[in-house]
């Protein structure tokens, strides 16, 4: 990820947090996946605990405009709420990425699911939607859980 882009977004959190008011909640809005994953990054321990000490919710969200071919029959806007639990939580950061695959595999869901056979458009743009996800969850898999097993073996 782009260090600057995270710096900036850090910036923009940081000065949210010393405008906020104590027990008071806001949200980001983002048309990006990459911007909400951007803005996770950058709510760092330090701005948490800050947010904390004020009694102060962040929450990111990503507007999802529907699919123009569904237009006819849904609402102009479609957003899902990702509110942030306990910043001092062991698996905050893993929740945080699984939440953003969520979204992705559900997207796809909702792909197909407009669909009444199958085509190669489809597949192809599902896979667009899934690809990431997988690379997203295997990464948490391989870098964010600890190997309990391996810690076993040096208590022995």
């Amino acid at each position: 990820m782009n260090k600057y882009a995270i710096k900036q977004r850090r910036e923009y959190i940081k000065e949210k947090i010393l405008d906020a008011k104590p027990n008071t909640a806001i949200t980001l809005v983002s048309h990006y996946e990459e911007d909400v994953m951007l803005l996770r990054k950058a709510f760092t321990k330090a701005l948490k605990s800050k947010a904390a000490a004020k009694n102060f919710t962040l929450h990111f969200l990503l507007h999802i405009p529907p699919d123009k071919s569904q237009l006819k029959n849904q609402s102009m806007t479609n957003v899902v709420n990702i509110s942030q639990p306990d910043p001092d939580w062991d698996y905050y950061e893993t929740w945080q990425s699984l939440q953003t695959i969520k979204t992705k595999i559900e997207a796809g869901i909702k792909l197909i699911s407009g669909e009444e056979t199958g085509d190669t458009r489809t597949d192809k743009k599902l896979k667009e939607i899934l690809e990431p996800a997988l690379e997203q969850l295997e990464s948490v898999i391989e870098n964010d859980l600890t190997d309990y097993s391996e810690d076993a073996d040096d208590y022995e």
